[in-house]
């Protein structure tokens, strides 16, 4: 259930979209989703961590194909720690971007992602390019609810996981995200890390074109942003200057692993 997308019924009003709750034969409320669209109107295309990070009452009940012979209950103030168990990280960068998320850090988060290697993966039967600077690359956008997105991993697990339940062998290039970002198709586009995991994230297109933006900055004047006209820099001897700058200790493996051994 983690791994699949799930189908939210949902009341379709003037002003949104919300779920329809459900009564249970023992008297407890219930929210239903369902792993198959069909006989299904209205609905909502969600993932049980989305369903985790917005659920209304920890009391209520989250029921999985109702009627059906697939049919199931989870708890509903269990749903979190489910979560995270179907999704143990991989690597440092993922434990790093769940203990960004459950502090509420955006900056931590965008930290640990610009240090991760990254898993693009290959829309099946899309061409042979596999340079995402290529305007032949087969990129794999989805869309569901009015949404466009494409996705990228920080593991081949977090990949297999999302993609293999329904399209099996997946073939991925792995690049680095300024190369990501550099290359970014489509302002259209909702970046999307790791979805449907306490590891995820999401970049809009206009913030992956901005820090594109920013990234090429740095690589063309990196001392810009080490304030060159502060005393610091007038009172520097002659020579070699060795710059020391702060790591905090979770982030080591991260700069080690990401190439940054040194500017």
């Amino acid at each position: 259930v983690a791994a699949l997308p799930l189908r939210l019924p949902v009341h379709v009003e003037a002003e949104a979209a919300r779920p329809v709750p459900v009564r249970l034969a023992d008297g407890r409320f219930a929210v239903a989703v369902y792993t198959d669209p069909a006989g299904l109107t209205d609905h909502r295309t969600v993932t049980l961590a989305d369903l985790a990070d917005h659920w209304p009452d920890p009391s209520w009940v989250l029921a999985v194909d109702p009627g059906r012979p697939s049919a199931g209950h989870l708890p509903g103030e269990r749903l979190t720690e489910l979560v995270e168990a179907a999704f143990p990280p991989a690597n440092e960068v993922e434990a790093a971007m769940v203990e960004a998320r459950r502090a509420g850090d955006g900056i931590a988060l965008l930290g640990a992602f610009l240090g991760a290697v990254l898993y693009l993966p290959l829309r099946p039967a899309g061409g042979t390019s596999r340079d995402p600077g290529d305007p032949d690359f087969p990129w794999w956008p989805e869309r569901a609810d009015g949404r466009t997105w494409a996705s990228v991993f920080t593991s081949e697990e977090r990949l297999r996981q999302r993609l293999g339940v329904e399209h099996g062998a997946v073939e991925y290039v792995v690049v680095h995200p300024h190369e990501l970002v550099e290359a970014w198709p489509d302002r259209a586009f909702t970046m999307a890390v790791n979805p449907g995991t306490p590891m995820a994230a999401t970049l809009a297109g206009d913030l992956v074109a901005a820090l594109a933006r920013r990234l090429r900055e740095v690589a063309d004047d990196p001392l810009e942003l080490i304030d060159p006209e502060g005393e610091w820099w007038t009172r520097a001897p002659a020579g070699d200057l060795m710059l020391q700058v702060l790591v905090p200790h979770e982030s080591v493996g991260t700069y080690l692993d990401g190439g940054y051994d040194r500017a």
